[in-house]
C-alpha cells in the first residue's frame, strides 16, 4: 500500500501536483464507494490520501492508490478487520500474511456458498421425494449416509422443549463447521455414541432431536465432535441403506410427536421422525415421515 515515499513524490518544492491527483469524488466514483467511507479509512489508517490542502482541507488521491482501495474492500467484504488492515499500510509490510488471510477466507466463504447451495438442493429434493410418498401408507426408501446432530429431548415430547433443542442445535453448528439441512425431528436406536444404561437407552427408548447437517469447509471431524460433546450433543452418521417408512398425521404438533414415538416403541435400529412437507400442508396439519433402518 502506499508510503511516505511515494506520497512525497507527488509534492514538488511545495506545490501538489494536482493535475496528476484526483479530487476525494472523483477517487470515490472510480469504484463506487461512498467519500464518507473513504474518510473513515483515512481515519483508521487504512487508506490515507496522496495529499491533503492544509489551507482548504481538501482531500486529494492518486491514480495508483486504486488498487490500494481494492484490496481494502476486498479484505473488507471478506471479514478482515479494518485495524489489521491499518497496521498493515502503517508499517509498509505484512501485505503477504494479509493476503493470505484474505485468501482464506475466500474459501471458507466459498464453502459455504457450495454448503448452502447442496442446502437447497437438499431441501427441493425433500419435498419432491415427499410428494413422491404422501399418498402411499408404507413404502421403502434409499438413504446415502447422513450426518446428524443431536441432543438428547429429555423427557415425553413437549412442543416448547423440542423448538428449544432445536434452536440450540442449529445455534451451534457453525461452531462445528456444520450447515444444517433443514430436515429435522426425533430419532431412536442410534446406538453406542449414546449409549446410557442408566436411563434405558439398551432399549432403544430416549429420544433425541436430530437434525442433518453438512459439513462446510474446512471441517476438522474430531473438532467437531469434541464441541458437540461439550454442548451436550453428539454427531452420529447414520448409514447408507434402505429404511422401512410410514407417515404419521395429526393437527396436533406434540401429539403428532408423541404418537410417532408411541408406533415406533423400542428401536433396535435407528428409527426417525422426520418432519415433512406437503402441498396440502397448512399451520394446523402436521406430517412426519417415520423412517426405520432396515439394510
Amino acid at each position: 500500500m502506499m508510503g511516505e515515499s511515494v506520497r512525497r513524490l507527488l509534492v514538488a518544492d511545495g506545490r501538489c501536483m494536482k493535475e496528476e491527483l484526483l479530487s476525494i469524488g472523483e477517487f470515490a466514483k472510480l469504484r463506487g464507494v461512498s467519500v464518507k467511507s473513504l474518510r473513515y479509512y483515512e481515519r483508521v489508517g487504512a487508506l490515507k490520501p496522496a495529499y491533503v490542502n492544509e489551507e482548504s482541507g481538501y482531500r486529494y488521491y492518486s491514480i495508483n492508490q486504486i488498487s490500494d482501495l481494492d484490496m481494502v474492500t476486498t479484505f473488507i467484504e471478506l471479514g478482515v478487520p479494518l485495524k489489521e488492515i491499518a497496521s498493515t499500510a502503517a508499517l509498509g509490510y505484512g501485505q503477504s500474511e494479509l493476503i493470505e488471510k484474505g485468501r482464506e477466507l475466500a474459501r471458507e466463504r466459498i464453502g459455504r456458498a457450495e454448503a448452502q447451495l447442496l442446502q437447497l438442493d437438499r431441501y427441493a429434493d425433500e419435498i419432491a421425494e415427499s410428494q413422491r410418498f404422501q399418498s402411499k401408507k408404507r413404502y421403502e426408501r434409499e438413504f446415502a449416509e447422513r450426518l446428524l446432530l443431536c441432543a438428547p429431548l429429555g423427557g415425553d415430547f413437549d412442543m416448547r422443549r423440542y423448538a428449544r433443542v432445536t434452536s440450540a442445535i442449529y445455534e451451534a453448528a457453525p461452531g462445528m463447521r456444520l450447515v444444517p439441512l433443514y430436515t429435522e425431528g426425533v430419532a431412536r436406536g442410534l446406538g453406542a455414541p449414546f449409549l446410557d444404561v442408566s436411563s434405558g437407552e439398551e432399549n432403544g427408548l430416549i429420544a433425541y432431536v436430530q437434525v442433518e447437517m453438512l459439513p462446510s469447509y474446512p471441517f476438522d471431524a474430531e473438532a467437531a465432535t469434541r464441541v458437540a460433546l461439550e454442548k451436550g450433543m453428539t454427531l452420529v452418521r447414520l448409514p447408507a441403506g434402505r429404511y422401512s417408512c410410514d407417515r404419521v398425521r395429526s393437527a396436533d404438533f406434540s401429539e403428532c410427536f408423541q404418537f410417532g414415538l408411541d408406533k415406533i416403541g423400542a428401536a433396535n435400529g435407528p428409527v426417525l421422525l422426520a418432519e415433512q412437507w406437503e402441498p396440502a400442508s397448512t399451520p394446523h396439519a402436521f406430517v412426519l415421515e417415520a423412517q426405520a433402518f432396515v439394510s
